[in-house]
C-alpha cells in the first residue's frame, strides 16, 4: 500500500511562512508604535510649520521678493535708461553709469551702515533713537537671527532687500537734477553723503518705532513719503541754484509726483 508523502513538506512550508508574516506583522506594529511616540514628544512647529506663528508666512515673503524684483527694475534700467535718453547723445554713456554706480555705492553703504542707522532694532530707554538708528546692524550683524519687528512674518533679510530697492531708486530719481550737467566724482561723492545724512534719517524718523515722526502718530505706511521728499532736498535745491528752464521743470515735476502719489494714496 502506498503512501503519499509530498504533502507533509508542503504544510510544513506554509506554517513557516506564516510565522514569518506574524513576525514581521508584529515588528511593524511596535516600529508604528516608536513613531507614533516619536511624534508625540516633537515640538508642533516640526509637524506642522505652516500652522506655526514662529514661521514665516510664505506667501508674504513671495510677494516681499517679488516687490523688490519690480522696484530694482524701476530704478536699473527703468530710470537710468529713462534719463540716458533725455541728454545729448555724447552723454548717454556717462549718464547711465552715474545710476549703475549709484546702484552699486548705495548698496555698500546700505549693508555697512545704512541699515542700522535706519533700521536697527527699537530700544525703548534710547531716547538718542529719534533720528538715527543704533549700531547694532552696522555690516548687518545678527540679521541672520530672526525678523524685523516692523514685518515679524518674512526673514530680516527679505526685510532689509527691500528696504535696500528703495535706497536705490531715490538717488537714482535724483540724477534728474543734474543729468548732463555734473562730474562723476561729484555724484559719487555728494549722494553717498546724501545717503547717510539725509535719506536714513528720513526713513528711520518715519516708520522707525523710536523715531520721532513715528511717536508724533505721523505714520505712513507708504514708501513715497519718505523717497519724494528725500529725492525732492537735493533734486530741487541743484535745480534752482543751476538757474536753467529745464532744471526748473524738473523741480516742478517733483512737485507734481509728490502731490499725485499722496492724493491717490
Amino acid at each position: 500500500m502506498d503512501f503519499d508523502t509530498s504533502s507533509v513538506p508542503q504544510s510544513s512550508s506554509q506554517e513557516t511562512k506564516i510565522a514569518v508574516i506574524r513576525s514581521a506583522i508584529i515588528e511593524l506594529q511596535s516600529r508604528i508604535n516608536e513613531l507614533n511616540e516619536l511624534s508625540v514628544a516633537m515640538p508642533r512647529n516640526l509637524l506642522d510649520p505652516a500652522s506655526e506663528e514662529e514661521e514665516n508666512a510664505r506667501g508674504d515673503v513671495a510677494w516681499l521678493l517679488s516687490a523688490t524684483v519690480f522696484v530694482l527694475l524701476m530704478s536699473t534700467p527703468g530710470i537710468t535708461l529713462y534719463y540716458s535718453g533725455m541728454v545729448r547723445l555724447q552723454n548717454v554713456l556717462s549718464t547711465a553709469m552715474q545710476g549703475y554706480s549709484i546702484a552699486c555705492i548705495v548698496t555698500f553703504l546700505w549693508m555697512a551702515f545704512g541699515y542700522s542707522l535706519a533700521f536697527s532694532p527699537a530700544n525703548g530707554s534710547d531716547h538718542d533713537a529719534s533720528v538715527f538708528g543704533n549700531s547694532q546692524r552696522l555690516w548687518l550683524a545678527g540679521i541672520m537671527e530672526g525678523s524685523h519687528q516692523l514685518a515679524p512674518t518674512v526673514p530680516e533679510t527679505a526685510f532689509c532687500a527691500f528696504q535696500l530697492a528703495f535706497a536705490i531708486i531715490t538717488p537714482c530719481l535724483i540724477c534728474g537734477a543734474f543729468a548732463d550737467r555734473m562730474k562723476f566724482s561729484a555724484v559719487v561723492i555728494s549722494l553717498g553723503l546724501w545717503h547717510l545724512l539725509v535719506y536714513c534719517p528720513i526713513a528711520h524718523s518715519q516708520w522707525h518705532p523710536d523715531g520721532f515722526l513715528y511717536k508724533a502718530g505721523n505714520v505712513c505706511i507708504y514708501v513715497r513719503r519718505c523717497v519724494y521728499i528725500a529725492s525732492f532736498i537735493v533734486s530741487g535745491t541743484l535745480s534752482c541754484g543751476s538757474g536753467s528752464g529745464c532744471s526748473n521743470f524738473i523741480t516742478l515735476s517733483t512737485c507734481c509726483m509728490y502731490l499725485f502719489q499722496h492724493v491717490y494714496s
